[in-house]
């Protein structure tokens, strides 16, 4: 596809045109959805699942030995090259 610049200007200026002009008359006599308890749902789906991985991610660091790398407060070229 990129062995020529013709078939991605032909892509974008397809999507401008739809954007701009075809999809607007499309919908000019159309009601809007009604979103909100879809997105009440997907709401309290997103914050259920970052509670998790929240979860997940403590009890990994917390309980998984060697996780967290040790910090050296020693200020000398030598020891810190040495610490991984």
């Amino acid at each position: 596809m990129m062995s020529s610049p013709w078939p991605s200007l032909v892509i974008c200026l397809a999507y401008v045109y739809l954007v701009q002009h075809l999809l607007p008359r499309i919908m000019e006599n159309r009601k809007p959805f009604q979103l909100r308890n879809a997105m009440i749902i997907y709401n309290f789906s997103m914050v259920a699942l970052s509670g998790y991985i929240f979860v997940e991610v403590t009890e990994f660091v917390v309980f998984v030995p060697g996780v967290i790398l040790h910090v050296s407060y020693v200020s000398s070229n030598h020891a810190n090259r040495s610490v991984v």
